[in-house]
């Protein structure tokens, strides 16, 4: 653990963000079902809500079914545009997409080298076979 720490000093603002975005993500996706739960008490079947924070709130209030409906989809909206924001941010800080662009995956995963980025050639490198695709991929070399 010690060896780790000071490779990961220079990226500590970065990682910051990302463990703060993933935490957000998380407790947003907590909410997914809540205003799904709110249409189905106060709407369909016309009962008390018990949604922490919103239930006594949305009682007292008591606005009309259509109100609560655009309001459910707008909060639903809102939380799946968030977690998805989030999503992305903390990939990209992170430096893990799905297309491989980040750069030391795309030299590690390459199925052909170049020659001119690393020195290596492909009759070089070891072939490296992944069992979860049925692929062999062989290696640039660059770390």
């Amino acid at each position: 653990m010690r060896s780790l720490i000071p490779l990961l000093r220079p990226h500590r603002v970065a990682l910051g963000w990302a463990t703060l975005a993933m935490v957000l993500d998380a407790a947003l996706t907590v909410l997914r079902p809540w205003p799904l739960k709110v249409v189905i008490d106060l709407v369909l079947s016309h009962r008390h809500s018990r949604v922490p924070f919103l239930g006594g709130w949305l009682e007292a209030l008591q606005p009309a079914p259509m109100s609560i409906l655009y309001g459910a989809c707008a909060a639903t909206l809102m939380i799946a545009l968030t977690t998805g924001v989030l999503t992305y941010g903390y990939t990209r800080t992170l430096g893990e997409s799905d297309s491989g662009s980040s750069s030391r995956c795309a030299a590690i995963c390459s199925p052909t080298c170049s020659a001119s980025r690393c020195g290596f050639t492909t009759a070089s490198a070891p072939a490296i076979s992944s069992p979860a695709s049925r692929r062999t991929f062989r290696p640039c070399g660059t770390w």
